[in-house]
């Protein structure tokens, strides 16, 4: 491996580990945007059922 010190390009190691890190950041909050989305709907549709068996 030879080292280019006046090289513009980026070490593609850096640049992989940075898009895998954003890769894996971006499923995070997808997956957590995904359980507080089934959260909401569950609590809302206790709450629903709730209210319907009271009447």
């Amino acid at each position: 491996m030879t080292d280019k010190p006046n090289s513009s390009e980026p070490d593609p190691l850096v640049v992989m580990g940075q898009a895998a890190a954003g890769a894996a950041d971006a499923s995070r909050t997808a997956a957590q945007r995904a359980v507080d989305a089934s959260l909401v709907n569950l609590l809302t549709g206790h709450l629903k059922g709730q209210q319907q068996d009271g009447s």
